[in-house]
């Protein structure tokens, strides 16, 4: 998503996690605006939200990457969605242990493209 620099997976990683308490702030926005009905208390919760995850792009250069932290969001709601019954700490628990195997594994790629260039130089 945005490079292969070390930095780069740190702020992912975070950004992912930024996305992950979103979605559980939206969650519970919902449950505060249930009395207004659903037709408006989903939309508000969302619509709140997503400002202030858009807000995080003039924070911390750590916190920056705002389209780690709506990816972040999404698979935090899609796995909750799709385990239902299962609490917000472990679906919180799933997805950081997705989101590390999917750095190792990105990093396990880009070590072989730059193994095998070098190899291929060679020749």
């Amino acid at each position: 998503m945005s490079g292969a620099q070390p930095y780069n997976g740190v702020q992912n990683f975070v950004s992912f996690i930024i996305g992950a308490v979103g979605a559980i702030c939206m969650f519970e926005l919902n449950k505060v605006f249930a009395f207004m009905g659903g037709f408006v208390a989903l939309p508000l919760a969302v619509g709140l939200i997503t400002i202030v995850m858009d807000l995080f792009e003039v924070g911390p250069s750590i916190t920056q990457h705002v389209p780690s932290i709506f990816a972040g969001c999404a698979t935090f709601i899609g796995i909750l969605t799709n385990n239902p019954g299962e609490g917000y700490g472990s679906v919180f628990i799933t997805q950081i242990v997705y989101l590390v195997m999917g750095s190792l594994f990105g990093w396990m790629s880009i070590a072989f493209s730059e193994w095998y260039s070098a190899r291929s130089d060679a020749e």
